[in-house]
């Protein structure tokens, strides 16, 4: 996603108004060969699941730009994916080296390698789906994803994605998945106090926030007035930073009696357009007697 905030930014500045691209290429290989179709990855990456998240980077960095989007036209094309597999038996013989990762079974190879056919066969944005490669690599220490072992021979994912392309030609075999840019940060989170009453001594304040992207926030203690509308009488703003669940905390003084409120505003770092907000239940500040 950073990359392609970047290449965004870069476009803007220059004052260019053609297109750089009429198709964005990407490698969804998976964080690990263990993993299944759907495990993805958290943000800034993104696996096969989460095509989401590149298309709404490309919106962020080139909406209202002269290079389309993917709501304008704009095209993905997968060009290299693959979960590397163990090699047994005889087939051992065509190899050399020594493996370096934990690869999956050729059993599960299969099962995903048709469930990626049909999954992007579903999605009207992707042009091409590649495996890397038709063929392993001899040496282990090295590439070994292919639908064919070293030796030639097919492996079960072969004949299971040759299956899925003769039974539906390539083409979405159920529901054609639409998508649609977003004007919210993704994986907001904010989890207020539940004490709903407190004494007037109470100095201190605060509540955790999390995002599933980088973004800055502005939150406050807002004090409620019947029939008025509130008033914010603490502030605090920072960043967060994705997929890591952050402190905002105020600054220690007591609050006059009365009804208040928290409340966040998160603010996307890639397209400060993006906000959410969350507001925490209303609590009251009593005066100690």
């Amino acid at each position: 996603m950073k990359f392609i905030e970047g290449v965004g930014a870069a476009y803007r500045a220059s004052g260019r108004t053609r297109p750089l691209m009429d198709e964005l290429a990407y490698h969804p290989y998976p964080r690990r060969d263990t993993d299944s179709l759907t495990e993805g990855f958290l943000w800034p990456n993104a696996g096969v699941t989460n095509l989401g998240r590149i298309k709404q980077a490309v919106w962020d960095a080139f909406h209202a730009t002269g290079q389309p989007t993917f709501e304008d036209g704009l095209r993905l094309r997968l060009d290299e994916v693959g979960w590397q597999v163990s090699v047994r038996g005889a087939a051992l013989r065509s190899y050399v080296g020594s493996e370096t990762v934990k690869p999956t079974t050729e059993a599960e190879q299969a099962a995903i390698y048709a469930s990626l056919v049909r999954y992007t066969a579903c999605d009207p944005n992707v042009t091409a789906l590649l495996f890397f490669g038709l063929r392993d690599e001899p040496n282990l220490s090295r590439w070994q994803a292919g639908l064919m072992r070293a030796d030639g021979t097919p492996r079960p994912s072969y004949q299971a994605v040759k299956a899925v392309l003769e039974r539906t030609g390539g083409n979405c075999a159920g529901k054609m998945r639409s998508w649609r840019h977003s004007h919210v940060v993704e994986g907001v989170s904010a989890t207020f106090p539940r004490a709903r009453r407190l004494p007037d001594r109470v100095r201190s304040w605060s509540f955790v926030a999390a995002a599933g992207e980088d973004t800055s926030f502005e939150a406050g203690i807002y004090r409620a007035r019947h029939g008025r509308r509130t008033v914010r009488v603490r502030t605090e703003s920072g960043h967060i930073d994705a997929n890591v669940t952050r402190l905002v905390r105020f600054p220690a003084r007591r609050l006059s009696p009365g009804k208040y409120v928290y409340s966040i505003r998160f603010c996307a770092d890639a397209n400060g357009g993006r906000m959410t907000r969350r507001t925490s239940r209303p609590f009251v500040v009593n005066r100690s007697r």
